[in-house]
């Protein structure tokens, strides 16, 4: 610290660092931010703090430089441009009646519109960098495998190089223009608006599925590597945070599959999400009149390591009521077919686990307009021991069921028969027999 105080050398710097310096210069900046020289990198505090602020850092940047192919900071920026290197103009527009100025950067050569895979980028790989991609409003992506790549919330162009790999395949290639456009798209959501706040809950999750997919030194990382999304979505819908979570939409969050038990920062590697999204909520954000939740959340209590930084928590439980079945019972039974799968593959043979976890009903989906073959999702839990009645989730999945098209048992509810034309199938009877809702804590 005391040698940044006194000053340093550019020369001193590691050549990623220098390489950014210069070409920052020669672009006209006056202000460059480097969370390698910004942040004190051995003081937990400053890196907490500075972590819930990364979206308004990047947000309300100008340019966000990327050496997509770096191993580390000595791999430097220009050579790896040299294959595809130009040199770049900046002409400045000096709007006198309304004190503006804008820049903008000429750049030459063949032009292609496609999307490539960066995958064999190294920068591009890494969890954190997800958000700095995310959160700046302009991208200038350096490769020597590609060369260079431009990219913003209205366009997305690159410099042809002969190693390109052109594919139209989105869900196997970096598009940064798409998870760009859809945060810029923020400003336009209602504050304290519930339906677009829940509505907006499909972009978040489709946010943590590319960023699990990325990989991170630490385990510990999950939560404060998006904590500047997560405060930034939360300053402009009036939505509640909850350790990667929504408390507004908080059934949808816990339907995740691959911190608590109960959210995606516990383990590591990719999770994903399923239909249970597009069949539950409507494009109004609303529940769809063919889904009935089961499960009745009560309190939501998190407690973070460092108050108001979205960051890392040290114990957070979800207090619930809901129907509770025997797993071995349920998910052991070929009839059923259930289609399930444990958060983190057990040591022990499946079924000696399922004797000691429970089925906890989470929501029904019919699947047309006569209320037949509904599908059932559900979590996998067990007792953690430490006080009574507190779980917590080990899986999750489904069971899709097929009906019998009898009239009498086209419409029913698992809760309650509310009228004789609501009857269960005899199948249905054997699955759950007398709904009881049990209180519960997961943890």
């Amino acid at each position: 610290m005391s040698d940044f105080i006194e000053g340093q050398p550019i020369s001193k710097l590691p050549q990623t660092l220098q390489d950014a310096v210069r070409i920052s210069h020669n672009l006209g900046f006056k202000f460059i931010w480097i969370d390698a020289l910004c942040i004190v990198q051995d003081d937990e505090n400053d890196w907490v703090e500075q972590s819930a602020l990364m979206a308004d850092i990047y947000r309300h940047s100008s340019l966000n430089l990327c050496a997509a192919d770096s191993a580390g900071c000595g791999s430097g920026i220009v050579e790896m441009a040299a294959p595809h290197l130009m040199e770049i103009a900046a002409a400045t527009t000096q709007f006198t009646d309304a004190g503006l100025r804008e820049t903008v950067v000429l750049v030459g050569g063949p032009i292609s519109r496609y999307v490539i895979d960066w995958s064999g980028c190294g920068l591009l790989s890494r969890g954190w960098v997800f958000q700095e991609g995310l959160c700046s409003p302009r991208g200038l992506y350096v490769s020597r495998r590609h060369g260079l790549l431009w990219d913003c919330g209205t366009m997305i162009d690159m410099i042809d190089s002969d190693e390109s790999i052109l594919t139209g395949d989105a869900d196997h290639a970096f598009n940064p223009r798409n998870e760009r456009r859809s945060f810029l798209s923020l400003t336009k959501l209602p504050k304290h608006d519930s339906m677009a706040a829940r509505n907006f809950s499909f972009t978040w999750y489709d946010w943590i599925r590319e960023f699990t997919s990325r990989y991170l030194t630490r385990k510990t990382d999950r939560l404060p590597a998006v904590a500047g999304m997560a405060s930034y979505v939360a300053s402009l819908s009036g939505m509640k945070y909850k350790a990667g979570l929504w408390e507004e939409d908080i059934l949808r969050g816990l339907m995740w599959r691959g911190a608590p038990t109960w959210s995606w920062a516990s383990i590591n590697g990719p999770v994903c999400y399923d239909e249970f999204f597009n069949m539950l909520v409507n494009k109004r954000g609303k529940i769809d009149h063919h889904a009935e939740l089961d499960l009745e959340i009560t309190d939501t209590i998190i407690e973070e390591e460092q108050a108001g930084t979205f960051g890392n928590v040290r114990r957070g439980e979800i207090k619930a009521s809901g129907v509770l079945k025997h797993a071995a019972t349920m998910l052991l039974r070929e009839q059923w077919e259930p289609k399930w799968g444990f958060d983190i593959q057990p040591t022990e043979p499946e079924a000696d686990v399922l004797e000691h976890c429970q089925v906890l009903r989470l929501a029904r989906v019919y699947r047309d307009k006569q209320y037949t073959s509904p599908v059932v999702y559900f979590l996998i839990i067990r007792k953690t021991g430490r006080r009574e009645n507190e779980y917590q989730r080990v899986g999750q999945g489904r069971i899709e069921l097929e009906y019998d098209q009898h009239p009498n048992r086209l419409r029913f509810s698992f809760r309650e028969w509310e009228s004789p034309k609501l009857k269960p199938s005899p199948s249905e009877e054997n699955m759950w027999g007398e709904p009881e809702k049990v209180v519960m804590v997961l943890v």
